[in-house]
Parts: structure tokens; sequence; C-alpha cells
């Protein structure tokens, strides 16, 4: 094979400053989204404790409480599987697909949990455990074949 021009060469370590800039910029906004969707997280929880807690009367109430809660926790989650994602991408120059398919899992779930059970559509539930499934075995296959740590 023939050896790479300058003018190549040059390009090629262009090219990866500037593909470490966008990374580490990605990772930069990714933080900072994170810090604030946790410091709202708090805020909701704190000022939806206050008006909420008295004014439970069913379980259906209840039940809608803490499927808020759960969703905005699993959506911090999601971030930082992202943040690791971005990380490992910086680090390794590659993209992990076990993160890729553990955000995934967690999205799903978390979409799975903000339903209203009682107004869904069943094939809508039917879709999403077939999606489920789906992610979850090749996540189980990926680290059965030892591909994920």
């Amino acid at each position: 094979m023939a050896e790479p021009t300058p003018f190549l060469k040059k390009s090629l370590r262009v090219l990866d400053v500037i593909e470490k800039l966008v990374v580490i910029t990605m990772i930069v906004l990714l933080v900072a989204v994170l810090l604030l969707a946790v410091s709202e997280l708090w805020g909701l929880f704190v000022s939806g404790a206050r008006e909420k807690v008295g004014a439970i009367a069913t379980a259906q109430d209840f039940q809608d409480i803490l499927q808020n809660a759960f969703g905005g926790i699993l959506v911090v989650f999601v971030g930082l599987e992202l943040l690791e994602t971005m990380r490992a991408y910086f680090a390794d120059h590659h993209v992990r697909v076990e993160v890729i398919l553990f955000v995934a899992i967690i999205a799903t779930g978390r979409h799975i949990i903000g339903l209203d059970v009682h107004h869904t559509e069943p094939m809508v539930f039917i879709g999403l455990a077939t999606l489920m499934l789906a992610l979850s075995g090749s996540y189980f296959l990926m680290k059965r074949t030892g591909k994920v740590s």
C-alpha cells in the first residue's frame, strides 16, 4: 500500500482534532443537561411532595405519582448511560453496543412505566413487550458470548 501523502496526513489530524472537540463539547453539554435534570427532579420532588402527599385519595393517585417519579429517575439514568457512551467513545474511539442496548432497555422501560394502562391500546403493549424482549435478548446474547463486560 502506498504511503499517505502529507496532505492526507494533515487532513486526518485535523479531522481527529475536530472529532475530539465535538465529543468533548457533547460530553460537557450532556453533563450540564444531567445536572439541570437532577436539580429539576429534586425541585419537582420537593414541591410535589408538599402538594400531593395530602391529596392522595386512591391507589390510582399513588400509582400516578410513582409513575412520574420513576419516569423522571429513569430519564436521568438514560442520560448517564449516554454519558458513558460518550466517555467510551472518547477513550476508545468506538461505540460500545452493550451501552446502546442498555440505554434502549432503560428508555423502553421508562416509556412502559409512563403509559396510562387504562387508555392504551393492547397492541401498543404487545409491541412494547416484543421490543423489550428483543432488546433484552440481544443484551443477554452479547453477555453470553462474552461481548459485554
